[in-house]
């Protein structure tokens, strides 16, 4: 919703830089604020406790660590 609003004009927003990457490279959005400090938040990934974590998960776990690093 947020970053619609800010696409049609409506307003600036505190948005990750992924989720708008492609917008900013159509020129339909523009970086406010670069030389500002980034601060970064806390990503958690919640999966169910077993004894045996499947190869897929562990794999989706180590891809998502180092995508977001």
């Amino acid at each position: 919703m947020i970053v619609k609003m800010c696409v049609l004009g409506s307003g600036i927003g505190a948005i990750p830089k992924w989720m708008i990457q492609d917008y900013i490279d159509k020129k339909q959005l523009i970086e406010l604020f670069e030389d500002n400090k980034k601060r970064t938040l806390p990503m958690y990934v919640v999966y169910k406790n077993s004894e045996y974590l499947s190869f897929r998960m562990r794999a989706f776990i180590d891809f998502i660590s180092h995508y977001f690093e």
